[in-house]
C-alpha cells in the first residue's frame, strides 16, 4: 500500500507541477503582453535624430502659427492694408519654404497636412491681393482649427518617440 501512495503522491505533485507551471506562465504572458504592447506604440531613435526632428516641428509649428495668426489679424481688421498683405505673402513664403528644406525628414502625413493647410493660406492672401474682404470668411477660423488638429497629430507623433542611448 505504501507504494500505491507514493504511486499516487508522485502522480499529484507532477499535475500539481503542471498546473502551478501553466497559472505561472499564464500570468508572465498577460504581464509580458502588456509590457510588449507598450513597447510596440514607442518608435525608438537616436538622440541626433529625435533633436533634428524636434527642431524641425518646432520651426514648422512657429512659421506656420505665425502666418496664421496674421492671418486672423488681417481679418479682424478686415484689413486690405499692402503692406500687411505683402507681410502675409512673406510669411508664406518663409513657412512654405520650411517645409520645403523639411520635407525629407518628415512624416509624409504631416507634411501633407502642413501642405494643405498653406495652401489654404494662399487661397485666402490671393483673396486680399484681388481687394476681397476675407474679414467675413469663415475659412481663416477653419484654417486655424486645422492647425491645431495639426499641431495635437505632432504632439501625439512625438511624445511617443523614446531616445536610444547609442554607447561611443
Amino acid at each position: 500500500m505504501i507504494v500505491g501512495v507514493g504511486g499516487i503522491t508522485a502522480i499529484v505533485l507532477r499535475l500539481s507541477e503542471k498546473f502551478i507551471e501553466k497559472k505561472i506562465s499564464q500570468g508572465f504572458d498577460a504581464k509580458f503582453a502588456v509590457f510588449q504592447s507598450e513597447i510596440d506604440k514607442k518608435q525608438y531613435i537616436s538622440r541626433a535624430r529625435f533633436d533634428a526632428e524636434f527642431q524641425i516641428y518646432r520651426s514648422l509649428s512657429q512659421k506656420y502659427g505665425e502666418l496664421i495668426l496674421m492671418m486672423l489679424a488681417c481679418a479682424s481688421k478686415g484689413n486690405r492694408d499692402a503692406e500687411d498683405i505683402s507681410q502675409l505673402v512673406q510669411m508664406a513664403y518663409d513657412a512654405i519654404s520650411e517645409l520645403y528644406a523639411s520635407a525629407p525628414f518628415i512624416r509624409s502625413n504631416l507634411y501633407k497636412e502642413f501642405r494643405k493647410i498653406y495652401e489654404k493660406c494662399r487661397e485666402l492672401i490671393v483673396s486680399l491681393e484681388k481687394g476681397y474682404d476675407i474679414g467675413q470668411s469663415e475659412e481663416v477660423s477653419k484654417i486655424y482649427n486645422e492647425y491645431d488638429i495639426l499641431i495635437e497629430k505632432v504632439r501625439s507623433y512625438t511624445s511617443n518617440l523614446d531616445v536610444i542611448q547609442l554607447s561611443d
